[in-house]
C-alpha cells in the first residue's frame, strides 16, 4: 500500500480521527479532549490542524497541531527587540501520535514545507523535540539552508521515578537533605504557629476553587510579568475542569491566616504526574513554600499508581535535587520557502549567535545566574509585599534558598 499524509484543518472534520487518536495518545498536551479545548478558547487560533499518515485507507500515524496568529518575540536575554507578527503552524508537544519512523518524519517534513507555502504561513514551531531521537537526525538533515532551526537552548528534561512508601523517598535523601526538609516546616511553624495550611483540590467542583486561589498567587510572580505560567481564564477553567471530572486534578494551594501564598498545579495522566504550574508570593520567598508544598505531593502519590513525576522544561535547582534521571531537547522553527519566511530565518540567526556570545562571557565571568535573578526580582518587584507577618521574611526564615 502506498503511504499518503493528508493536513485536516476543519474541526467537523477530525471525527473520523477520534477512535485512533484516543487509543494512541500519550501525552496530557495532546489529549483528544483537552486539543478540543484548546483550539476553540484560544483567541490566537485560527484553525485546528492534524496531518494523518494513511498507509492505504488506515490511519498509522498523526501529528496534532493547529494554525496560530500571532507574534515572534525575538529576544536578547529578557529584553524584546523585536516582535514581528506571523502565521506559524505550532505542532503540539506529544502530538507525535502512532508508529512514527525517520522515513515517515522525512515525508511529513517535506508536506509541511509545502504546506507552509500553500497556506501562506511563515513557519512551523515543533517544540521538545528529544535529542538524538529519529525525528532530531532528520530535522537536521540536508542543506544548512533548508535545515529545522533550533530556537531555544538545549535543555534538560528531569523525570522522577516515585518509591512505594515515603519512608524510601526520604531514606534516598542525604541526612543534610532530611534535615533540610523538615527545617521548612518547623521554620513555618515557629513564625506561623497554627495558622498555615495546606489544601489539596481534585474534584471537577473544586477546579475553579483552585483556579481563583492560584491566580491570586500568580498576579505576584515573575512569570506573570514574562506573560507565562498559570492564569485564570477560561482555557484553563476548562482544562482544569475536565481533569477535575476525570480525576485527574492535583491542585495544591498553602495558606497563611487563610491566604493563598503558593500552589502547585498538576495533573496525572496515566502512571505518570505531571507539575504543570507552580508560583508563591516573592515576599515570602525564603520560606520556600514551593518545596514544602510538593513535599506534600510527593508524600500523596508516593504507594499510588503514579510511579513517574514529569518535571516539564527546564533545569530549575529543585528538578536536579529530585530528579533521577533526565534526557535533553531543544526546539526547532521550519521556516517557509519564501521571502519572509527568509528574513525571519535570518533575524533568529543573528539573535541566536548574538546571545550565545553573551551567554558564554556571562558563564566566563559566573554572572549568569546572578543576572538572571536580577531581572526575575526587577520584573516581580512591584508585587512583592507580605501582609501574612510583621516580622522580616528574610530575617525570620532560613537564610538560603533554592526556591521552587
Amino acid at each position: 500500500m502506498a503511504i499518503r499524509i493528508q493536513a485536516i484543518t476543519a474541526l467537523p472534520d477530525f471525527a473520523p480521527l477520534q477512535t485512533f487518536w484516543q487509543a494512541n495518545q500519550w501525552h496530557p498536551n495532546a489529549d483528544w479532549d483537552f486539543y478540543r479545548v484548546i483550539v476553540q478558547t484560544r483567541t490566537a487560533v485560527l484553525a485546528p490542524c492534524a496531518f494523518v499518515v494513511f498507509d492505504g485507507t488506515e490511519i498509522v500515524a498523526l501529528l496534532a497541531a493547529r494554525i496560530e496568529a500571532t507574534n515572534l518575540p525575538i529576544h536578547f536575554g529578557y529584553a524584546t527587540m523585536a516582535n514581528p507578527s506571523v502565521r506559524q503552524l505550532v505542532c503540539i508537544d506529544g502530538g507525535f501520535i502512532g508508529a512514527w519512523e525517520p522515513g515517515l518524519y522525512r515525508l511529513l517534513l517535506e508536506f509541511l514545507r509545502s504546506f507552509l507555502v500553500g497556506q501562506r504561513l511563515d513557519l512551523a514551531l515543533i517544540s521538545q523535540v528529544r535529542m538524538n531521537s529519529p525525528l532530531h537526525g532528520v530535522l537536521l538533515e540536508g542543506p544548512r539552508r533548508h535545515r529545522a532551526v533550533p530556537t531555544r537552548d538545549v535543555s534538560l528534561h528531569w523525570l522522577m521515578r516515585l518509591p512505594k512508601t515515603w519512608p524510601e523517598f526520604l531514606a534516598a535523601r542525604s541526612k543534610k537533605h532530611r534535615y533540610w526538609l523538615k527545617r521548612l516546616n518547623n521554620t513555618m511553624d515557629r513564625d506561623f504557629p497554627g495558622t498555615w495550611t495546606i489544601q489539596v483540590f481534585s474534584s471537577e467542583a473544586q477546579a475553579p476553587v483552585f483556579l481563583r486561589a492560584a491566580e491570586k498567587v500568580a498576579d505576584t510572580t515573575y512569570h506573570r510579568g514574562l506573560g507565562v505560567g498559570l492564569c485564570a481564564d477560561e482555557q484553563n477553567l476548562r482544562r482544569l475542569s475536565l481533569e477535575g471530572a476525570r480525576g485527574q486534578l492535583r491542585g495544591y494551594l498553602l495558606l497563611i491566616k487563610e491566604k493563598p501564598c503558593a500552589f502547585w498545579y498538576c495533573a496525572t495522566f496515566g502512571q505518570t504526574l505531571h507539575l504543570c504550574s507552580t508560583g508563591y508570593n516573592s515576599a515570602l520567598r525564603n520560606y520556600e513554600l514551593g518545596t514544602i508544598l510538593l513535599m506534600k505531593v510527593f508524600q500523596d502519590h508516593c504507594g499510588s499508581i503514579t510511579d513517574t513525576v514529569d518535571f516539564g522544561l527546564g533545569d530549575a535547582g529543585y528538578k536536579q535535587r529530585f530528579g533521577t534521571e533526565s534526557y535533553t531537547e531543544s526546539t526547532f522553527l521550519v521556516f517557509s520557502r519564501t521571502s519572509r519566511g527568509s528574513l525571519l530565518r535570518a533575524a533568529i540567526a543573528v539573535k541566536t549567535q548574538c546571545n550565545d556570545l553573551t551567554r558564554r562571557l556571562l558563564d566566563k565571568l559566573q554572572l549568569t545566574q546572578l543576572l538572571k535573578t536580577f531581572w526575575r526580582k526587577k520584573i516581580s518587584a512591584r508585587h512583592a509585599e507580605s501582609p501574612y507577618t510583621s516580622q522580616d521574611p528574610a530575617k525570620s526564615a532560613l537564610s538560603k534558598s533554592d526556591e521552587t
